[in-house]
C-alpha cells in the first residue's frame, strides 16, 4: 500500500504577523477604506488591506519600491491570508500597477511627465536600528524644504516625551 504524499510549505514570516496585528488593532485598513472609497471596479483585497500589507512590507524590509512587493507577497501568501482573514488572496493583489494608484497624486515631475506619481515621505528613525519615530506623507506638488522643520519638531516632541516617561 502506498503512503500518501504530504507537502509542507514553509514560510519565513519574521515580523509580518506582529506588524499586521498592530495595524489591525489601530484600524488602519478600516479608516483608509472609509476615507478613500475605491472605484466600483476594484476587486480582491480592499484598498485599506492593500495599504496595510504595503506598510508592513516597508517596515519589515526597509524598502519602499513598488516592484518588489508582489514577489515578496508570493513568498508569504499563506501568512498574509491568515493574518488578513482573506480568502482567495493572490500575489497579483500587490502588483506595482495596483499599488501605483494608491496614495499617489499625479502631477508635473522634474522630467515633465504628468503620468508620474508625486509624493513626499518624511521619516525620522532611531539609529542604529532604524526604528521609525515619526512619518509624514504628503502629496508631492510642494517643495521638500518646508517639510523638514515640522518633522524635526515632531521628533523633538517624541524625544521629550520619552525623556519624561523613562526618567521618572
Amino acid at each position: 500500500m502506498e503512503t500518501p504524499i504530504h507537502i509542507t510549505r514553509t514560510e519565513r514570516v519574521d515580523d509580518i504577523p506582529l506588524l499586521l496585528a498592530q495595524m489591525d488593532k489601530m484600524n488602519i485598513a478600516t479608516l483608509l477604506n472609509k476615507h478613500f472609497p475605491m472605484h466600483g471596479n476594484w476587486r480582491g483585497l480592499s484598498f485599506g488591506e492593500t495599504v496595510v500589507v504595503w506598510l508592513a512590507y516597508i517596515l519589515s524590509e526597509g524598502d519602499h519600491r513598488l516592484n518588489s512587493i508582489q514577489g515578496w507577497a508570493a513568498g508569504i501568501l499563506m501568512t498574509l491570508s491568515i493574518c488578513l482573514k482573506a480568502v482567495g488572496l493572490r500575489a497579483l493583489d500587490f502588483s506595482d500597477d495596483r499599488l501605483a494608484i494608491i496614495l499617489f497624486q499625479f502631477g508635473h515631475s522634474k522630467e515633465h511627465r504628468p503620468d508620474l506619481p508625486q509624493i513626499n515621505i518624511n521619516q525620522s528613525v532611531l539609529d542604529p536600528l532604524g526604528i521609525p519615530l515619526t512619518t509624514t506623507i504628503v502629496s508631492g506638488e510642494c517643495a521638500d524644504d518646508p517639510l523638514y522643520v515640522p518633522e524635526i519638531r515632531k521628533t523633538q516632541r517624541k524625544k521629550n516625551h520619552f525623556d519624561v516617561v523613562y526618567t521618572k
